[in-house]
């Protein structure tokens, strides 16, 4: 069970850091 444990937490990272790139990106464009 901790693989997928694992698997889950590294895509929840990845999912955070494409959030924070998407948000600063739609920043930049309104600035």
């Amino acid at each position: 069970m901790e693989g997928p444990s694992q698997n889950f937490a590294l895509s929840r990272s990845y999912f955070n850091d494409f959030t924070v790139w998407t948000v600063n990106t739609f920043i930049i464009f309104i600035i």
